[in-house]
């Protein structure tokens, strides 16, 4: 009989009310009893709307909520609710995701007969902002990821193949403790849950990775829908996590040797720091600027977008990409990398063109309201 429960599923919440009770809903249709979940607003502007679409639902024992005072930002608000938190296992699940019906279930499964793992990476289904699914995200078998596979762990760091192919690196299902430990940091911009588990993985905690898809990631193209649109959505932000990152661990003493070896290498700036630069659309001068990159590094870099540069060099990273997924999952590995490229493509192809249609929709509407004037 256990005196505390199975999962502790956190929710940090700010300023989605109109989507926090579908999130809700989708753990309570796991069933069970096995469970708690946490709530905590962030002092967000909607905090009164957020308290008022909760309230219903606080009738449940096993459901509390936090309305905090002072803003914590996001890392602060993830590890408020750690320290709330009573459950064997954690799972961090944003205020706007869902779980599946047999999430916690095949989870529980995986504990039973794959036990010793401090962190459980799922796979997830990106849903638009009707909850349309869009594309997926799912190992096709399973990997352990720890300092005994350095392979896997350079992968991890390069962040390339691993972890966003495979798994959310947000909501995961981790063992208590192991983030009071290793805390969310807030020196790296939107990327402290990569940093989280790339920390983990320096400190010898053991990650594996369920060839499971369950969790529904919500991605926002406008904010027409909603008061608060994905953080990586901005360009910049995303760019200034990866610096904070890239910097961060340059200047830290506490790495594993093997980890040293190869961040200290030029080619480990260019495959985590460059390419996702370059991967992005709309690559300016100005734009680089703001990042406040070494001078020597900001040289290098303008260096590699000039045109054929650049389109050599993406073409060179999907092929790598590629390439890490056969070594990764053998035959399956292959078939992944094409239904992965075709979606990526199909879903950059639909989301040009619907940003297209807005585009001319805004346009008559503006010159509509003109005529009228």
């Amino acid at each position: 009989m256990r005196n505390r429960p199975l999962f502790s599923i956190l929710i940090p919440s700010y300023n989605r009310p109109e989507y926090i009770t579908e999130c809700i809903d989708s753990v309570l249709a796991n069933g069970g009893e096995d469970y708690e979940i946490i709530i905590s607003d962030d002092a967000s502007p909607t905090a009164d709307a957020i308290e008022e679409a909760v309230r219903p639902y606080l009738a449940h024992s096993n459901i509390q909520f936090h309305r905090l005072r002072t803003n914590l930002k996001e890392p602060g608000n993830r590890n408020f609710l750690v320290s709330q938190a009573t459950g064997e296992y954690t799972i961090i699940l944003c205020d706007d995701d869902k779980l599946l019906p047999h999430t916690l279930r095949t989870i529980r499964w995986y504990l039973d007969h794959y036990p010793g793992h401090d962190i459980y990476g799922m796979g997830y289904t990106v849903i638009d902002e009707k909850g349309k699914p869009c594309y997926s995200r799912c190992a096709p078998g399973a990997l352990e990821i720890n300092l005994d596979h350095p392979k896997l762990v350079r992968r991890m760091f390069e962040a390339a193949c691993l972890p966003f192919l495979v798994c959310h690196p947000a909501t995961f299902c981790c063992r208590h403790g192991v983030e009071k430990e290793i805390s969310y940091r807030q020196d790296v911009s939107t990327g402290d849950d990569l940093m989280f588990l790339l920390d983990c993985l320096n400190k010898g905690k053991r990650m594996y990775i369920m060839p499971e898809c369950l969790l529904l990631y919500r991605w926002f193209r406008s904010s027409e829908t909603t008061h608060q649109i994905n953080q990586s959505l901005s360009k910049i932000k995303v760019w200034q996590a990866y610096r904070n990152i890239y910097y961060l661990l340059q200047q830290r003493t506490d790495l594993h040797p093997s980890i040293v070896r190869f961040i200290s290498a030029p080619q480990y700036r260019k495959r985590f720091l460059y390419a996702p630069i370059i991967r992005g659309r709309g690559i300016t001068r100005e734009t680089i600027e703001l990042l406040k990159l070494q001078p020597a590094h900001m040289k290098e870099l303008v260096n590699s977008i000039a045109k054929p540069l650049r389109y050599g060099f993406i073409v060179k990273e999907f092929l790598i990409v590629g390439l890490e997924l056969v070594q990764l999952f053998g035959v399956t590995g292959i078939t992944y990398s094409i239904r992965v490229g075709i979606a990526h493509f199909r879903y950059k192809i639909l989301g040009r063109f619907r940003s297209i249609v807005m585009a001319r929709e805004d346009k008559s509407f503006l010159n509509a309201y003109r005529h009228m004037k």
